[in-house]
């Protein structure tokens, strides 16, 4: 009987253990997890409510076009299905995102647990790799001493996003794998420029990140002030090109026209009165403060070019998601094999794979499990 360990109990893991057992029953499929229970972080996406994937699909969303293998075979209506199997009820929103019917984590997780049970997949938890040896198969050491034995590997750290700091990058370094540089992805932003005056308010605008003289992306949808700097979806997105004095230009009106803003402006009203019919009036006062000479075409360029320089990021516990990780020119985008140690496949979040919110991340962590599964179960299937 062939042996599977699947090292982490996150989303692209379990998609795994699932995949393998529903199409060869007659394998021990063991998912080794470090922390006291399995699926956490599942919990913890969409704000609650698991946006599980996305009906526009398209390697454009994802950081590579190494993903178009991944998105042709595991596709949303393959991640419907692959759901809607174990009982799950979906919906979609307007934008295309796809949530469970409950719109509550909770229930993705609980299907989920109920098929990894009735399929009989071993569950180790508060089990901490800390060594990894390739012989004629995979000893798998615990940092509590435990040891087991193992005829294929599947690594599904994930990320350091939101989760206790691990040593999974550290393992596959010594199997002989690269590792990227990694930071923290879909996250808050933190500014030179000063925000407590602006904590808590909210504006729909369009915002643009700049390095040099360099677009680098740019995107439209709700940005919060922090204390300190930038949150909302808008400066998530924008996160996954962060670097350190970039430059966070907004566009506060940018579905008006100029024509059609000048004529708010009339000697009637002063500046700040035309500003306060327009935004939130603590942002309306910012925009004043920063203007060395307060005139209508100044007011109207701040408008469209409201500035703010990055300095850093609010950390990985503050992340949806980790930029960087395995090198994938060693990892078969088909199969998610490892080109480096045979018998051992790397999926998930510790891949340099991500994408923007909304569904992407979660859609490439169940596919990219599915597809090593389908590929182990291929290899046995030869070997019999």
């Amino acid at each position: 009987m062939k042996k599977i360990a699947i090292v982490g109990g996150g989303a692209s893991g379990i998609a795994c253990a699932i995949e393998l057992k529903r199409n060869l029953k007659d394998i021990e499929v063991t998912i080794l997890e470090r922390l006291p229970r399995i699926g956490k972080k599942i919990l913890m996406t969409g704000n609650g409510k698991c946006n599980i994937t996305n009906m526009n699909l398209s390697s454009n969303n994802y950081n590579t076009e190494a993903l178009n293998e991944l998105l042709d075979e595991f596709n949303f209506d393959e991640a419907k299905s692959f759901f809607e199997s174990m009982g799950l009820m979906m919906r979609v929103d307007e934008a295309g995102r796809a949530y469970p019917y409950s719109e509550k984590a909770t229930t993705v997780l609980d299907v989920m647990l109920n098929e990894l049970e009735k399929l009989n997949v071993e569950i180790k938890t508060d089990y901490d790799v800390g060594e990894i040896k390739r012989t004629d198969s995979f000893l798998v050491y615990s940092n509590d001493y435990q040891v087991n034995n193992y005829d294929y590997l599947v690594m599904a750290p994930g990320g350091l996003a939101s989760v206790p700091e691990h040593n999974s990058y550290e393992l596959l370094k010594r199997l002989g794998h690269k590792i990227t540089d990694i930071s923290p992805g879909l996250v808050a932003l933190k500014t030179l420029e000063k925000t407590k005056s602006l904590s808590g308010l909210r504006v729909k605008a369009k915002a643009t990140i700049k390095y040099g003289n360099k677009e680098l992306h740019s995107t439209t949808g709700e940005i919060l002030f922090k204390n300190d700097g930038l949150s909302g979806i808008a400066i998530f997105e924008l996160s996954r090109f962060f670097k350190k004095k970039a430059i966070i230009s907004i566009d506060l009106i940018p579905d008006i026209s100029d024509n059609e803003l000048d004529k708010y402006f009339d000697n009637s009203r002063s500046m700040e009165e035309v500003l306060n019919g327009i935004l939130p009036k603590m942002v309306s006062l910012d925009i004043v403060n920063r203007c060395k000479v307060i005139n209508k075409e100044n007011i109207i360029h701040a408008l469209h070019n409201y500035e703010f320089t990055v300095v850093d990021t609010y950390g990985y516990a503050n992340a949806q998601i980790t930029l960087g990780g395995v090198n994938r020119k060693e990892v078969n985008p088909f199969t998610f094999a490892s080109l480096i140690v045979e018998g051992m496949y790397i999926i998930g979040e510790v891949n340099d794979i991500d994408g923007a919110s909304g569904g992407y991340n979660l859609h490439y962590a169940w596919g990219s499990g599915i597809l090593a599964a389908r590929d182990i179960i291929r290899k046995i299937k030869e070997s019999e």
